[in-house]
């Protein structure tokens, strides 16, 4: 993740922040799975940008473009990006590329008081937020949306 130097278990600063394969552990992990009879999915070839392909961004701009719809609609993405931002740090990052993706995710909240609105979509986007900000270029993101104010 660009911009952060901390590790994530001892809160120490990193040396470095390049990764290096751990080959010995993907054979070992490999070799337990066969051994149990199960399958290991394909190895996933990534993007050069963050791990994330284009069907990973298309994917994010729909589920924020469903924070506009109806109320089943708002709950599964808001959902679903909550389980994202929590797992995977290049979606966190995608808050900063897209501009207006803060705003699309609090749509709700400028739609209705936050009593009006449903508690587990609520608290979904309560948590994909405080997710985003964990990543250092979404903090001022985050800070300056008006409806993040309220």
């Amino acid at each position: 993740m660009p911009g952060n130097r901390t590790c994530p278990k001892s809160q120490q600063v990193l040396s470095h922040t390049t990764l290096t394969p751990n080959k010995l552990i993907r054979e070992m992990i490999s070799f337990w799975c066969k051994n149990q009879g199960i399958k290991l999915p394909d190895t996933v070839q990534f993007s050069k940008d963050g791990g994330l392909t284009k069907a990973d961004r298309d994917h994010f701009v729909s589920l924020l473009k469903k924070m506009s719809s109806n109320l089943s609609g708002q709950r599964e993405a808001a959902e679903e990006l909550r389980q994202l931002t929590k797992k995977m740090p290049s979606f966190r990052a995608l808050f900063v590329e897209y501009v207006n993706a803060v705003p699309h995710l609090l749509f709700p909240f400028s739609q209705k008081s936050s009593s009006e609105i449903h508690v587990g979509l609520q608290e979904d986007l309560i948590t994909t937020l405080l997710n985003i900000s964990i990543h250092d270029d979404n903090k001022k993101l985050v800070a300056e949306n008006p409806t993040a104010e309220e």
